[in-house]
């Protein structure tokens, strides 16, 4: 499929405005992702994706190779020091568009992969439901 940029954009700002009414967020992500800033959940903050190019290489990356658009990044760090990045996204079959959206479980579609330091970059390629809940301001992955 070919589905335009702005549908998708469309699409965006509805699912992160669903997240946001859910975990009680406020309108700051909707209201950056309206102005197609782009930015991502760490921990206790949010930040702009362009303050980490890896980051902003992995999302470009992923959305040019499977034609969707991200709405939202979630870093997490695991205890023996390692950075996964959940992309929650938009992808370019208008038909998943529900099965991607946030689920009463409070499970959600999303792309997932583990940051790697080295030279070539690495990311991985898993497209899983994951657990996420909204606090101060931010979302965090669970588990």
């Amino acid at each position: 499929m070919n589905i335009g940029k702005f549908d998708k954009w469309g699409e965006a700002l509805d699912r992160m405005g669903e997240l946001c009414d859910r975990f009680r967020l406020g309108n700051e992500l909707v209201d950056k992702l309206r102005a197609e800033k782009l930015y991502y959940s760490a921990e206790f903050s949010i930040k702009s994706i362009q303050a980490d190019d890896r980051y902003l290489s992995m999302v470009r990356g992923f959305e040019e190779s499977h034609n969707a658009l991200v709405y939202h990044v979630i870093e997490s760090i695991k205890p023996e020091g390692s950075t996964i990045l959940t992309l929650l996204f938009v992808s370019d079959f208008k038909g998943n568009w529900e099965n991607e959206r946030i689920k009463p479980d409070g499970t959600i579609f999303a792309y997932e992969g583990l940051v790697d330091d080295s030279v070539s970059g690495g990311f991985g390629n898993d497209t899983v439901d994951v657990k996420i809940e909204g606090t101060g301001g931010h979302l965090v992955r669970i588990g």
